[in-house]
């Protein structure tokens, strides 16, 4: 009889610790998974016409100048990674609201800590993993896009904690935003 009472205890304390851990399991979100996706924002698709390698360009008369990267490229914008010449590369879900066909935001959210640069140019490393940027893009054709990084002088590297806050936060009427001529590398 002892030995029933002993196994009815033990499996009730199993079944108690098991009850208790999936609680904690199903609390944990996975990194990059916010809980709310704002209304107008979705996970970019292969499909989207943004996605791609792109070259900083620039043009002065005639002449047009390149910018060149171990890459082969400045910007490469992928659905799970998104890699600019700013902020460097990320993995993780890129979520896209599109404002038109030709414009648009791009967030993620930072894998790893970035390079900043204050006043005098110094290097300096911003703490700022897992929190979260941006990209706007406009007049995006089959070969060329005006894209950039968030920034804005007067408050750097402020980076918010959620999708919801940057969706927020980084826009151009917020002046975020000083677009600059993309190439879209061809392969």
């Amino acid at each position: 009889m002892k030995s029933i009472r002993f196994s009815f205890g033990r499996v009730a304390s199993l079944l108690l610790a098991a009850f208790v851990l999936s609680g904690f399991v199903s609390c944990v979100q996975p990194d990059n998974s916010p809980d709310v996706i704002p209304e107008n924002v979705s996970v970019l698709q292969a499909s989207d016409s943004i996605c791609g390698k792109w070259m900083y360009t620039t043009v002065y008369g005639d002449t047009r100048y390149y910018s060149y990267s171990e890459l082969g490229c400045d910007t490469q914008i992928a659905p799970g990674k998104i890699d600019t010449a700013s902020y460097g590369s990320h993995e993780g879900t890129v979520y896209i609201a599109k404002v038109s066909e030709t414009s648009g935001y791009l967030y993620y959210q930072l894998a790893d800590n970035i390079t900043g640069y204050d006043d005098s140019y110094k290097a300096y490393t911003v703490e700022c993993k897992g929190k979260w940027s941006a990209v706007y893009y406009e007049d995006l054709s089959d070969d060329s896009v005006k894209m950039s990084d968030a920034y804005k002088k007067t408050s750097k590297y402020d980076f918010p904690d959620s999708l919801k806050d940057v969706v927020e936060l980084y826009t151009k009427d917020n002046g975020y935003f000083n677009t600059v001529a993309f190439t879209r590398v061809t392969e």
